[in-house]
């Protein structure tokens, strides 16, 4: 989910980043660490009653880097503000360590009407009442998401259980329904081989004693002389004829194609465990409790569509296929250290840790990603054919085969054959990042965000001389961002956002006078923003939000005559709103949103024309709305609510032509709610609740649909609202 998509949904659901913990740092004995429980903060209650979220209320989790979900419901309200509390099962189905990012939304999943699981192991077979062990530890799920690992248990016993299947849908809530549940053999059952076949017997159809059929040998050690075999008699009178003796050899054809037996009849054993596959009787899914237990393991669809395991098993030419995309890989990294200008050689043989020389020993240097096999997903060519396989070939498919780099993808060159960028997005690389990708002496796009890259930024990037977009984001790097990386004067788009950077934001920031793009949210930033910032005359875009910035908005930042959007929500910058802002004339979109700041609105703001989202609530902003708001002729989205605005509404709102929503709830403002409202034709979303409004409705807001809450008012409703068909 990008920012944009991000903020447009926070007035319609709940979505929410969140670091996550595990359940057992709270050290809480009413919540069992096993369940599908969360625990989340205060301000999640708060969010959630005010857009009516129905009950139960559920919630799909999302990790940012993966995009893999697990779905939920919530115990408490109790944990830190910017952190959810999670089950161990959750964080390690979800791929996630303590403290990194989780997206978490509310949902509405669909009654669970069959569920289909695969016990891990046989011992699940013995238990002989299925139906009532099920009953009994649903109680701990409200929802089940197809590809992850339930616990039940029994006594001291544990059973992991894979969810294979659900219906219908893959994400299905368990409360309170009848579910047919049905069971795949488990995972290491193995068929017994057949019986051996009794050996045929032969008979006399006159009731004679069968004949010798074995093999005779001399006690002497000689050889038998074997008598010819006499004449079968047919047709004499009184003889019954014989009856032909079963066809006990191997058969064969005569174009040499193979023969197709039938099948074994299925041993006892096997009958069994087939048992399993036949569909039980319902079960009843009672209310839940928070309580459960698990390991994070995903089972494809392609397992269970079998009814049974089906071992992943690759022909010798996919092996091949996957061996050399994983070399091919591996080898796009390490030619960043044997290159200067132009890929002219190829070394084939080297680990992940170091370039073997011909003797055998480490050549000096380090793959510029990675460093000896740490990280999770092991390390070398086979973690790296590992993780294609799970992602899939296509992901890793390269144009062209062939030392030279340039048709590989991920890989950008210039017309004289010169790497120009390197964009390895979205490849769950690991380990560290190392700047020794900086031997590229025209290097102007390095794109590794959506990792699992760990460590800091290595101060070394500095040597990217020509480097003009830098993008790390979404990755779990920490420390401090090194004052090295502030000499890139060709910089023009730096990307760091959702990691765990910390520190200040440095003066020498101001030494980056390219920067167009700056987006550093979703991090654990503190002090204030530098004054030196006024010299970053082509900034753009600044997305800070979601940090711990504090102190006032610099004056300085006014002087960034570029700027189009300019995002500051959720940290700790107080003080009053500069009016120094009506300078920009070219901003698009500020957010503000959950911060400290407080003051007046500036009625200066409506000097920019050009603004089309303005977003300061949860602030302590005091007075009224400016009514020189009116002339934001471009304006869609006017967000003030949950401050402390005591003035009347401006009848000069209704002049806003293009706005799609208006929320000042949640405020002191007195008075009556303007008809001029109603003049606006686009607005869709009205919030006007929790004031201190009075006098009656006015007739012309009839002409708008989607009029929420309205509180402390008297009169009689206009007729004409039966007429609104909105949400």
């Amino acid at each position: 989910m990008d920012f944009q998509e991000y903020l447009n949904l926070q007035h319609r659901t709940f979505v929410q980043y969140y670091r996550c913990l595990s359940m057992s740092l709270l050290n809480k004995e009413s919540v069992d660490e096993n369940g599908n429980w969360v625990i989340m903060p205060p301000s999640a209650l708060d969010r959630l009653s005010r857009l009516n979220v129905e009950y139960p209320m559920l919630f799909q989790i999302q990790n940012p880097g993966t995009e893999r979900v697990t779905h939920c419901g919530v115990h408490e309200f109790v944990a830190e503000e910017g952190f959810i509390h999670m089950p161990t099962r959750l964080m390690a189905h979800l791929g996630v360590q303590e403290n990194e990012l989780v997206l978490v939304r509310n949902t509405l999943l669909p009654t669970a009407t069959f569920v289909k699981l695969q016990p891990h192991t046989t011992d699940f077979l013995d238990v002989s009442h299925h139906k009532e062990l099920l009953e009994y530890n649903f109680r701990k799920f409200i929802c089940l998401t197809a590809g992850e690992t339930i616990v039940v248990t029994e006594g001291e016993r544990r059973y992991h259980l894979d969810v294979l299947e659900a219906q219908p849908a893959d994400a299905v809530r368990t409360m309170d329904t009848d579910c047919a549940v049905d069971f795949a053999p488990p995972l290491d059952y193995v068929e017994p081989p057949p019986a051996p076949a009794p050996a045929p017997v032969a008979s006399q159809a006159n009731g004679e004693a069968p004949r010798f059929t074995g093999f005779a040998a001399r006690m002497d050690g000689k050889p038998v002389e074997q008598a010819p075999p006499a004449p079968v008699p047919v047709g004499r009178q009184g003889d019954q004829p014989r009856q032909p003796a079963q066809f006990t050899g191997v058969a064969a054809r005569v174009d040499g194609k193979p023969v197709e037996l039938p099948p074994p009849a299925p041993s006892p054993a096997a009958a069994s465990a087939g048992a399993l596959g036949a569909p039980k009787s319902k079960v009843r899914f009672g209310a839940p409790s928070a309580a459960g237990s698990g390991n994070g393991r995903g089972v494809s669809k392609a397992e269970a569509a079998g009814g049974k395991e089906q071992e992943k098993r690759f022909t010798l030419g996919e092996l091949k296929e996957l061996t050399f995309i994983g070399i091919e890989l591996l080898s796009i990294l390490i030619l960043h250290l044997l290159t200067i200008a132009k890929f002219a050689h190829f070394v084939p043989k080297y680990s992940r840790a170091a370039v073997l020389a011909p003797g055998g020993g480490p050549l000096p240097g380090r793959p510029w990603i990675g460093g000896g096999g740490g990280g999770r997903g092991g390390g070398g060519t086979a973690g790296v054919q590992a993780r294609a396989a799970r992602r899939g070939r296509a992901a890793l498919r390269l144009g062209r085969r062939g030392a030279d780099p340039c048709g590989w993808a991920g890989i950008a060159c210039s017309a004289a054959g010169e790497v120009t960028g390197v964009k390895l997005h979205g490849l769950n690389l690991h380990d560290e990042l190392s700047a020794a990708v900086c031997v590229l002496p025209r290097l102007a796009v390095l794109n590794v965000s959506r990792n699992a890259l760990a460590g800091a930024v290595p101060p070394g990037l500095a040597a990217c001389a020509a480097l003009e977009v830098l993008d790390l984001s979404t990755n779990v790097l920490h420390g401090a961002v090194p004052p090295e990386l502030y000499v890139l004067r060709a910089l023009r788009r730096l990307f760091l956002s959702e990691n765990l950077l910390a520190g200040e934001i440095p003066a020498a920031i101001g030494n980056l006078t390219a920067l167009e793009e700056l987006e550093i949210y979703s991090n654990n930033l503190t002090g204030k923003i530098p004054a030196s910032i006024r010299t970053l005359r082509r900034l753009r875009v600044i997305r800070a939000g979601l940090n711990d910035i504090s102190g006032p908005i610099p004056v300085e930042l006014t002087e960034c005559a570029s700027l189009e959007v300019l995002g500051l929500a959720q940290n700790n910058l107080a003080g009053e709103l500069p009016q120094e802002l009506a300078r920009l004339k070219n901003l698009t979109t500020l957010i503000l949103w959950q911060n400290a700041l407080s003051g007046e609105v500036p009625p200066e703001l409506g000097s920019c024309t050009n603004l089309q989202m303005l977003a300061l609530n949860d602030n302590a902003f005091t007075g009224g709305v400016p009514r020189e708001l009116a002339a934001l002729s471009s304006l869609l989205k006017l967000y003030i609510y949950r401050n402390q605005l005591d003035g009347t509404i401006p009848p000069e709102l209704g002049n806003l032509q293009s706005v799609l929503e208006i929320d000042l709830s949640e405020n002191k403002l007195p008075g009556i709610i303007p008809g001029e409202l109603g003049r606006i034709p686009t607005l869709q979303l009205l919030y006007l609740f929790e004031n201190r409004l009075q006098g009656s409705i006015p007739p012309e807001l009839a002409q708008l649909s989607s009029i929420r809450k309205i509180n402390n008012l008297t009169g009689m409703i206009p007729t004409a609202f039966q007429n609104l068909v909105g949400r």
